[in-house]
């Protein structure tokens, strides 16, 4: 008998083994990463029996479906929308009593019923801050249900959480990429302001540019004063052009032409009201400009709640 249960034990090692497996091969196909979590969490939900897996990502202040094991089924976007919620917010794992239709805190409770759950939500969190939640349908009254099963499900989904960041990642940087492209395009021409080739002649001038060779090399912050017209943008482009961040982003934020709310979004980004799968994230220009130079042309006008930050 007890050859018998060792044996049993060895195969289900196995099993959970082989389905790790294939879930992390399927999910290093990042051509379409949304289809390839898709066809993962079918993996899943066939290999153990499950009623159906899905996926859900932050949006605004909502979650919507992002993968899920039945493409071809419709939906039910309300249904246990209450237990996801709560496990985005309490970023605790929540499952859904059968028995009683009750929400509860897997950690915490001592008196869950296993072949009663029938619901399981768990949020995917990275640095914090959840960046989906993983939820998985079960079969009423499931004679195949067992703590053990939860917590290799659990530990199957450090696979998604990965997936998940590591494309947030790569589309961040695109839509960075992309920003400083359409910036440049339309915003600005840093040609225009180059003054390295520039001969001075005037002593002071010739001492300006010495100034600005020294200052240059250094990661320090640089105020730049002068009358309108005294071309101190042509000096801030020098000093980039002249500093180990000459290949990176030169971001130019103009405060005089926001009010304090706008301002703010345009220096910091929404990503306090947002988040960034969603379609109204907007990057500021202190993070576009990360790695280079920002310039804050007009800084004294810029209101004292947002100097602080």
């Amino acid at each position: 008998m007890f050859n018998n249960m060792q044996n049993s034990n060895e195969t289900e090692y196995s099993k959970e083994f082989f389905v790790f497996y294939e879930i992390a091969l399927r999910l290093l196909d990042l051509n379409n990463y949304q289809d390839s979590i898709s066809k993962s969490l079918r993996i899943l939900k066939d290999s153990f029996k499950f009623k159906k897996c899905e996926i859900y990502v932050p949006d605004d202040d909502d979650l919507k479906l992002f993968a899920s094991s039945d493409q071809d089924i419709e939906p039910t976007f309300k249904e246990f929308r209450e237990a996801r919620i709560l496990a985005q917010k309490s970023q605790e794992r929540i499952v859904v009593d059968n028995q009683y239709n009750d929400m509860v805190f897997f950690d915490k409770s001592k008196n869950v019923d296993i072949e009663n759950i029938i619901y399981l939500a768990i949020p995917l969190i990275h640095k914090g801050d959840v960046i989906g939640i993983f939820t998985t349908y079960f079969y009423e009254n499931s004679e195949n249900m067992s703590i053990k099963k939860i917590n290799f499900v659990d530990y199957i989904t450090t696979l998604y959480r990965y997936a998940i960041f590591s494309n947030l990642e790569k589309d961040y940087k695109v839509g960075k990429f992309q920003e400083l492209k359409q910036y440049y395009e339309k915003e600005f021409d840093l040609s225009y302001y180059d003054m390295q080739s520039c001969v001075f002649i005037d002593e002071s001038m010739k001492n300006l540019k010495n100034n600005v060779i020294k200052l240059a090399p250094n990661d320090i912050r640089v105020l730049i004063k002068g009358e309108i017209g005294t071309e101190k943008l042509s000096i801030a482009t020098m000093i980039h052009k002249l500093s180990h961040r000459q290949n990176k982003p030169f971001v130019i934020l103009n405060s005089n032409i926001y009010d304090d709310r706008d301002l703010e979004v345009e220096l910091f980004g929404n990503k306090k009201q947002t988040n960034k799968m969603s379609k109204d994230f907007k990057m500021g220009k202190l993070e576009l400009a990360n790695g280079g130079t920002l310039i804050i042309e007009d800084i004294e006008k810029l209101p004292m709640f947002i100097q602080k930050n």
